[in-house]
Formats: C-alpha cells, structure tokens, sequence
C-alpha cells in the first residue's frame, strides 16, 4: 500500500511539470520559425491544417489552406514555403510567416490541376523544388518567394513526360547540387551550379540514390550509391559506389559489390580524410554467405577496399551512422559471434581498430555473449537546427547532432542484467559507464531488469541537463532529465497518470526557453478521440549556443570558416581551433558572441595561414565559451587543400570589348576554360596543357556578346571554379 501510495504521489507530482497546450489536434511536429521565433505545428489529422501557439493555447493560422501529410517545405527569408490546399483541392506553392495575413498562395504553377511541389532546398539565395506544371511533368523548378514568382528551371525530359520523381534526393557539396533525373530511357546525374542552369554530368545505368545513406562528400567530390535492378541471374541486384567531380571523366565507378549486393547501405562516414563504409562481399554464392565489413575509400578504384573483416566468423554489420567521434576516434557498434555487438573504435589504423569495451558480457544458454547494441543519443536541437538550415537537400551530417555534455558522450547500451539504459563515456573503457539503472521492474525471464530507454531515443541537450525519453516501470515512456549523474536522472512529468502506460512523448522544438513536445495522456484502450496533444514542459532550460549550420571552405588560398546561430543565451564567445591531426588542436582566433539573441546570427572567420600549416588536410572545430567560463565543441569538419590553389580573376568586370581571364592552377595536369550564358549554353571553350605553369591568363572576345550575365568555369582534373561577369 505505501508502495503505491509513493507511486501515486509521484505521479501526481510530476504531472504538474508539463502543462496542456492543446488537445487531441494531434499537432505531432513542428519548428520555430528562424529569425520571428514564431512556432509552426503540423496537424496531422484528417484536418491537415497549420497551428501556431503563444505558450499558453494552440491556435489554427487559417482555415485558408492545408497541409498535406506527404508533402515538403523549407524555410527561406525567414518564412517557410510548403505545399498548401485551398478548398479546390489544387496542391501549390504557399508561404507563411505563421500569421493569417503572411499566409497565402505564392504562385498558381498548374492552372489546370495540382502541381504539388515537393523535394525543397535552398541553394545560392533561392528556393528550389520539383513540381508537374501539366505540360512538362515533374521537373525542377526556382523561386526567390515573392509574389508570383516561380521558374521552369529546366525540362530536362522534353515534351510531358517527367524527368523526376517526387521524394528526389538533392546533395549539396560546396558550389553544386547533385541529384538523378531521367532523359528518355536513361537515368543520369546531373547538376546544380551557381549559374543556376542544370547540366548533365554523365549517363549512369542503374538507380542513382543521393540519401544521406548512400551518399557523403570527399574534398570537393561527392561518393554515391548506384543499384542495379534485379534480372534473372541476380534476383537482388547490385551495389556500385561512384565518385563524382562534377565533370563527365571525374565521374567514376570505385567499386561494384557483385551478386545480390543491392542491399547495402553504406553509411559513408568522413573520418581523417577517407571515407569509412559499410562493404558487402559474397563469400558463398550457393549457400548465400555474405559479409558486411568495415570498409574505406580515398576516392579512388585502388584504394576502395576491405578496411578490416572485425569478425572473420560471420558479417559485423558496423553501426556507423549511429557512431560518434570523440577525442579525434571514430566510435561504433559491430557485431561478432565472440562478443555480440558492442562498441568498437577507430584511429583510421588497421592496429588501431579495436574493440573498445565488451559492454554485455552475459552469456546464454548456448555460450553466446548478448549484445550491448551501443547507440549514441543523438542531441535534437542540432538535429532540427540542419534540416531549417539546409531544407530538404540531402546532405546531413549525424556526426553534428551527436554533441557531448559536460565532457562526456552518451549513448543507449544494454549490459545484460539491466536491459537498455543510459550510458556515458569520456573516451576511455574505464571512463564508460552506466549512469543508472532507471528501470528496476524485473524482465520476463526473471535475469535482468526492463528496458529504461526506448532505441528510438533523441533527445534535447540544455546546459540543464538532457532532456530524453525513459521508463522507470511504474511510469511508461515518459520525459526524463539527466545531468549526467544517478541521483540527477529524474522524471519530469507523468503525463499519462495510468499506471505503466506511458505518454511515449516526442520532443519537437525549443520556444522561450520551454521544452513543447507531443504526447498521448489516455491508455491505447481509452477513448477513440486519443490523438496526440502539445504539452511543455514547465521547467526554463537555457539552450547552448544553437547552431543553425557550420562549414568550412577553401576559398582563393584560404579557409573560410562560416557558423550561424538559431539563438544564443550568455554565449561570450566562439574560439575557431584548428588541427593537422584531427586530435591536436590549437586556437587561431575568436569572434565575439552577440551574448543572448532570439534571432539567426551569421559569423565568419578566415584562416589566413592555412596553406602555411604544412598539411594536405585541416580540420577545424570551434569552442562555444559561456560567460561562466562553461564551454562546448562543435563536430570536427576537414577541408582538404591540395589542388586548393585554384584561384580565377575576371576583369574589367563589367566588360564591353576583351575580357581578360587570370588564373592560378595549383599542381593540375589540365584546365578547360569555359563561358556559358545564362541559359547554360557553352559559348567558348579552350583546353590547355598546364605543365607545371602556376598561373596563366587568357584573354576573350566579348565584343559580339549580347548584353547580359555570363559564366566563366576554370574545370581541372582537381576542381571546378565558377566566376560571373557582365557584359554591358
């Protein structure tokens, strides 16, 4: 009785933390708009409407328009664009600035029918997307969000047949955007560069997938995946990866899998300038024995290749996307019949792959040690903060949404005796440890406890604690906190009072200081109408400096190193660090921080002295300082330098008669020196044989050209440089 007593009064306890906003309206996502710090809520019910809140009630913007579930949007300018519905049921391009009076139709694309935009990103200032006008099919198309305002960008598969499929992956890497299409019969990569044109890069026979899955950046050059369909011999299909540089001959095939590959997703993780990568290799075609290792490519054929076979008894599957790199080792989970699967690290040496701490070392009945399943908890803030940054472009990096805490990284592991639960490392096996066991009930098999943690666990780092989604047995799946410590891991509220059921809540974004998030407050068997409501929770938490993007570039000699923030509370200031090693890092400068701001701020830094380091590749972090002295690191990103001395100058600019290009040429072999107009037509052309010259100038007839804007590409087997010019 005193037990349930005590179980009650927590119950009634914690509820008080979080308070209803909105009921059953099952407004299950949404973001804070950058720059307004105005919320957006999806209601994913029947009603496909948008919400917004003031903290205290949820209300609808407009009844004007919805919002379909398997539809996009972006945000540009401080507003998001989405496919909205008015009562005819035409799906169009819509803005809003989550007001009534900001919401409305930008543009009508197909008069005719719905054009129902989909696939947004933005790229060089202007929004992007694909959409069926009812004339040429889906094909891509621009807009800079004003009134009216929306382009053909190209029809790329003439006449009304589609070039692209709605759910299009489009993958960012620095000054191009690639992505699939097809042109007749065949299927092609194609790209998106700064003059705003499309253009072919090179024909490729298979399906291309440009998901963050299937596809990461290498330098200047982007490795995807390529599948091949399924025939009669292969009743699977393969697995190709490719490389790309953006021109027809850098676009290789590095390696093709074989029989039945097609499967394979291979997680490509830059680490220490290769990229580490799940593998497949057939080891027995009869009996259908395949691996799965750790592999690596530098970019080329040769060098694409089995990294280390961790287990040579059976495939180890590594965990990549889910891994975490700490203290300059790339940390993952990989399976072996000796040890289960269980967190394994890497120095990017054969020697240095190793396992790293054997966290489930109970047995079963056949002798076979159980997994841990390590996974890391990925921070949702920065999550959220990359996709309202990038929209819907593809290129992700997981790595930036695992951050630390207090020095020290956290991840879901099961030890065999308390089932899943919170662990923390600072990088060491004796520095690994469970923080605690939240949920004591014991397991079916009566020889351990209950999960504490569900696997589908992200959560929200605050310089409070981690805000997560835990089960301590009496309350189900209910919103947790953590400052790292056991005493310190408690419930924050029980929004769903019936015993062991849970709310299974999902945290959504960040709005004046407070936590919102969704939750289910009645029992699976309770009443019909048991959609999701918006709750908060009613504690203040004080966000870390919220990074909206980070980026580092080679630019004309130099690396520009280029950070925005959603929002900054006591933040003093940013100290850029720089590395040769990816380990050892020494601080080059510091930006002040605006202190506390509730609006996306820009900050640069140049790295000067870069070429002078005396490395191929740098790696560049930066440490957040609070004005407590409290202090964070951002992820670690490379820039790789050689062939970085690639510099194009243009002058006079504007120009009336002779144009004279000017252009330094790194160690490249070849350059082709090309103009386009703006429709992307090649106008000049010219080839020339580098030889060991540094730099060179070329000087152009543009006397016969038509007023307007022209392109200048300086294409080298090491990089592509693109330069605007006017002629007046």
């Amino acid at each position: 009785m005193l037990a349930a007593f005590s179980i009650l009064m927590l119950q009634k306890q914690s509820t008080a933390q979080a308070t209803l906003i909105s009921s059953n309206t099952y407004l299950n996502s949404g973001f804070v708009l950058p720059g307004s710090n105005r919320p957006i809520l999806f209601d994913h019910n029947e009603n496909e409407g948008l919400w917004t809140t003031n903290g205290t009630t949820a209300t609808r913007i407009t009844t004007a328009v919805t919002h379909p579930d398997s539809t996009g949007a972006a945000f540009f300018n401080n507003r998001m664009y989405f496919t909205g519905s008015d009562a005819s049921g035409d799906a169009e391009l819509w803005v809003t600035d989550g007001t009534a009076a900001g919401t409305k139709r930008v543009v009508n694309i197909n008069p005719n029918g719905p054009s129902v935009p989909d696939d947004y990103f933005v790229f060089n200032n202007t929004l992007y997307f694909t959409a069926n006008d009812g004339k040429n099919g889906r094909e891509l198309w621009k807009s800079n969000g004003a009134d009216g305002n929306a382009t053909l960008v190209a029809n790329i598969n003439s006449g009304s047949a589609s070039s692209l499929d709605r759910d299009e992956s489009f993958f960012q890497n620095g000054n191009n955007v690639y992505f699939s299409a097809i042109s007749g019969k065949d299927t092609s990569l194609y790209k998106l560069d700064l003059s705003g044109t499309p253009t072919l890069v090179k024909t490729i026979h298979g399906d291309i997938s440009l998901s963050f899955l299937d596809c990461a950046n290498l330098g200047s050059k982007t490795v995807f995946t390529v599948r091949t369909k399924a025939t009669i011999l292969d009743p699977v299909g393969t697995s190709q990866l490719w490389i790309t540089d953006g021109t027809a001959g850098g676009t290789i095939m590095l390696k093709d899998f074989g029989f039945a590959s097609a499967g394979m997703y291979p997680q490509l993780t830059l680490y220490k300038n290769v990229l580490f990568f799940t593998g497949f290799q057939m080891i027995d075609i009869d009996k259908f024995e395949y691996e799965i290792e750790l592999w690596t490519t530098d970019g080329t054929p040769g060098n694409t290749k089995l990294f280390k076979n961790l287990d040579p008894d059976g495939p180890s599957s590594p965990s990549l996307l889910s891994g975490a790199v700490i203290n300059g080792k790339l940390y993952f989970g990989a399976h072996t019949v000796a040890k289960g699967n269980e967190l394994w690290v890497t120095d990017g040496t054969f020697n240095g792959t190793t396992l790293f701490k054997d966290i489930n070392t109970k047995a079963d009945d056949d002798g076979n040690t159980g997994d841990a399943n390590p996974y890391f908890l990925v921070n949702m803030g920065a999550y959220t903060n990359q996709l309202t940054s990038t929209g819907a472009s593809a290129s992700f990096n997981f790595q930036q949404a695992i951050t630390p805490f207090k020095g020290k990284w956290y991840f879901i592991a099961d030890d065999g005796e308390h089932g899943q639960e919170l662990w923390s490392t600072d990088g060491t096996p004796g520095g690994t440890q469970m923080v605690t066991d939240l949920n004591k009930v014991e397991n079916e098999d009566g020889d351990g406890t209950e999960d504490g943690l569900p696997t589908s666990n992200m959560a929200y780092y605050t310089t409070n604690g981690i805000y997560f989604v835990g089960n301590n047995g009496a309350s189900g799946e209910e919103p947790f906190v953590t400052d790292g410590t056991a005493n310190g891991t408690k419930l924050v509220a029980n929004i769903n009072t019936n015993p062991g059921e849970g709310s299974n809540p999902e945290y959504m974004f960040v709005f004046n200081n407070q936590i919102y998030l969704n939750a289910n407050n009645v029992t699976p068997d309770g009443p019909s109408d048991d959609n999701p409501n918006l709750y908060k929770i009613n504690q203040t938490v004080v966000l870390p400096a919220n990074l909206l993007s980070f980026n580092v570039a080679l630019r004309d000699g130099s690396v520009a190193v280029n950070w925005a923030t959603a929002n900054e509370v006591n933040t003093k200031n940013f100290v850029v660090e720089r590395s040769t090693d990816g380990v050892h890092f020494s601080a080059l400068g510091t930006v002040a921080a605006a202190g506390n701001s509730n609006t996306a701020r820009q900050y640069q830094f140049t790295d000067a002295s870069a070429l002078q380091a005396g490395a191929s590749t740098l790696y560049y972090r930066l440490r957040i300082v609070d004005n407590d002295s409290k202090y964070s690191y951002t992820a670690i990103l490379p820039v790789q330098l050689q062939g970085g001395m690639f510099r194009i100058t243009l002058s006079p600019n504007p120009v009336h008669n002779q144009l004279t290009v000017a252009f330094s040429t790194g160690n490249a072999k070849a350059a082709t020196l090309r103009v386009t107009d703006a429709n992307g037509k090649v106008i000049y052309q010219q080839q020339f044989q580098i030889n060991g010259v540094a730099s060179m100038q070329q000087y152009i007839n543009v006397s016969k050209y038509a007023a307007g804007s022209y392109f200048v590409q300086l294409i080298t087997d090491k990089d592509t440089k693109t330069a605007q010019f006017i002629k007046q």
